[in-house]
């Protein structure tokens, strides 16, 4: 593509780099891509975006220099927010909520009364996460739930504290840093160098707000230490139950091992379960499922004699009952199709016979399943606290 020379290519790459809105940086970069020679189809794969775009973009570029890839004035209603508003209400938000507004996390409700009694404006909820978005922030927040629970709180849920009270899971990885014996580092490399995507690391470059991927091995190694389970053991940790083969070579037994002594040493109660000769994974899997359910009885204070799910009445007078998220089995898949199959049991013993759908509340998460026997799950939405070990679980009318 023929370039104008309004500006040399370091000059051209100098400036876009400084760049912080993302729709002109574009412009900018589809231009410094042109001036090394690309194609107009290459550019727009490399940008995602399309290739007439491309040629507008180094044509305005061609006619008015970099003046004229700049944003043109739009019209219509002038936002509700002054622009001269918007660095208070940002410096309002980084500075979190005050004691006067009781929450620990702001919601889209606390949003709109701090917009009108601070700032005079008054948003509908849409509007208000648009305004987020625009600055940078997810609409998505944590419930503002204290972990202890509130026991004059409406929803059941909330009267009790969100806190993991027990833990059980299959073969986990634990220390990725210490991975089969100490000092071997398994961050894509050696037993999981088959496994890049999970260790591709990127963060997002503050000047033009683009995912980068992460190099300096310094930054690596923090991050492998932040993914690391062992790294985070304290005395609070809950009862943890870990269900290992001793022939595993994916997630050597040694993972399970080290991070049940560190909870020893911080004085948590854990639980080895050897599988012998069993690798990552075995076919009777679902079958220890038992030793799972026992343990968070065990731990999550059912009576002796009481069915794990109530046959009816409140939530709020069942204790709470944890169970494992596991991989759609081929039996649960076959569920979905016609013909003759054995019908999926449920983790409670009864026969779900595809009836009305499961009402599960996670702890830390809230949503519906779909009905027992089908695939996936839908409709989750965040909590504060929550964790992938635990739910909430009940039968729904």
């Amino acid at each position: 593509m023929f370039v104008q020379g309004h500006h040399s290519l370091e000059e051209l790459q100098r400036l876009t780099k400084a760049l912080t809105k993302k729709r002109i940086w574009l412009r900018h970069q589809a231009v410094v891509l042109a001036k090394q020679g690309h194609s107009a189809p290459a550019i727009a794969r490399a940008l995602g975006c399309s290739r007439r775009a491309v040629q507008a973009w180094v044509g305005s570029y061609n006619q008015g220099g970099l003046a004229a890839l700049q944003e043109r004035p739009h019209t219509g209603r002038p936002p509700r927010l002054a622009a001269a508003d918007v660095p208070r209400f940002r410096d309002r938000l980084e500075a979190g909520p005050t004691p006067a507004d009781g929450v620990c996390t702001f919601r889209c409700q606390d949003l709109r009364r701090i917009l009108e009694e601070e700032f005079g404006v008054s948003l509908r909820r849409q509007a208000i996460y648009d305004l987020l978005h625009r600055l940078d922030y997810s609409s998505l927040m944590p419930r503002p739930q204290h972990e202890q629970g509130k026991p004059d709180a409406s929803d059941p849920i909330d009267r009790t504290s969100s806190r993991v009270q027990a833990v059980a899971c299959f073969f986990p990885p634990t220390d990725f840093l210490n991975y089969g014996k100490p000092g071997e580092n398994a961050v894509g490399r050696g037993i999981l160098k088959g496994f890049k995507p999970p260790f591709d690391f990127h963060e997002q470059d503050p000047n033009t707000k683009v995912f980068r991927p992460i190099t300096d091995e310094a930054r690596i190694l923090e991050i492998a230490r932040q993914i690391s389970p062992a790294y985070h053991v304290s005395a609070d940790d809950p009862p943890t139950l870990i269900i290992h083969g001793d022939a595993d070579v994916l997630v050597p037994i040694q993972q399970a091992e080290l991070i049940l002594d560190k909870l020893k040493q911080a004085g948590v109660e854990g639980k080895l379960v050897v599988k012998k000769g069993a690798s990552h994974g075995w076919p009777d899997l679902l079958k220890d499922m038992t030793i799972i359910a026992d343990w968070f009885d065990q731990h999550l204070g059912r009576k002796s004699g009481q069915s794990r799910v109530a046959s009816g009445g409140n939530l709020s007078s069942q204790p709470p009952i944890a169970c494992c998220l596991l991989p759609t089995s081929r039996r649960a898949q076959q569920a979905d199709r016609p013909g003759p199959h054995p019908a999926p049991r449920s983790l409670e013993g009864d026969r779900c016979g595809r009836g009305g759908p499961c009402v599960c509340r996670r702890r830390g998460f809230a949503g519906r399943w779909r009905r027992s026997g089908q695939r996936g799950w839908s409709g989750l939405r965040p909590r504060p606290g929550g964790s992938v070990r635990a739910w909430w679980h009940g039968r729904g009318a």
